[in-house]
């Protein structure tokens, strides 16, 4: 299963990451999470990203990841959108807030994240 591709929607290209089902192995993620932040650098101008985290039990580790991927490619991301993300626990309302300050929002359908990301 590829978990690193170039998507287009609505003539948009979008960077996708599929972490769908992957588990919970630190090690992969944050290879995946490395080999996205290359393929982000390497672009011109800022990307869309869509991140599907679907069957992962998003645990504070992998979050405490994911917001050291996020903050080390701000210039590079100029919208993500997330899907699947289930937290152990309820999700901060300043972490809410500060991702939509980002532009980066949270998705129950991919379709749905797909055609936000294609807006911008």
């Amino acid at each position: 299963m590829e978990r690193l591709k170039t998507l287009s929607s609505n003539g948009k290209n979008i960077i996708f990451l599929n972490l769908r089902d992957f588990g919970e192995n630190k090690v992969f993620y944050r290879e995946i999470l490395h080999r996205t932040s290359n393929l982000l650098e390497k672009k011109d101008n800022p990307q869309l990203l869509l991140a599907d985290f679907t069957g992962i039990p998003y645990t504070h580790k992998l979050y405490e990841i994911t917001k050291e991927f996020v903050s080390s490619n701000l210039n590079n991301i100029k919208a993500a959108a997330f899907k699947g993300i289930q937290l152990e626990q309820e999700i901060d309302p300043d972490i809410i807030k500060k991702a939509s300050e980002l532009h980066i929002l949270f998705f129950s359908d991919l379709n749905d994240a797909k055609n936000w990301l294609s807006e911008k």
